[in-house]
């Protein structure tokens, strides 16, 4: 399953990527400071999950939400609880609370692959 990451904090970015790869089963496609201009990356390498920070300078996290319309999986990573209620009014998959533990992380993870596996069955039976 393919991922990107998005956090201003180039730490987070590196810790998240490091987890992706230990999971052995999603791939990091890329590592951002913002999600302006992500969406090419997004559409080049079929993102089906971002791993995505609230508080940023030029963009946050639920003004990329606002704007990205697309079906696409949001695990939301945030130093503070305070916007984890926002944040599933956008039918996120997950929320992390900063500091990331690697076991937290996996949790994480899997549902979204079994979302994601749930999701792409039904969209197999439906044109079928």
């Amino acid at each position: 399953m393919n991922c990107i990451v998005v956090d201003d904090s180039e730490m987070v970015q590196k810790q998240i990527a490091g987890f992706i790869e230990k999971s052995g089963f999603l791939t990091c496609c890329g590592t951002f400071a913002n999600p302006i201009g992500i969406e090419t990356c997004i559409e080049e390498n079929n993102v089906s999950l971002i791993f995505l920070d609230i508080e940023m300078p030029q963009m946050s996290g639920f003004d990329f939400l606002d704007k990205y319309k697309k079906n696409i999986q949001i695990i939301v990573i945030s130093a503070s609880r305070k916007y984890a209620l926002d944040a599933y009014d956008y039918d996120i998959t997950d929320y992390l609370l900063k500091p990331i533990a690697y076991e937290r992380f996996l949790v994480a993870a899997n549902k979204a692959v079994e979302k994601h596996i749930l999701q792409k069955h039904l969209n197999d039976e439906h044109l079928a």
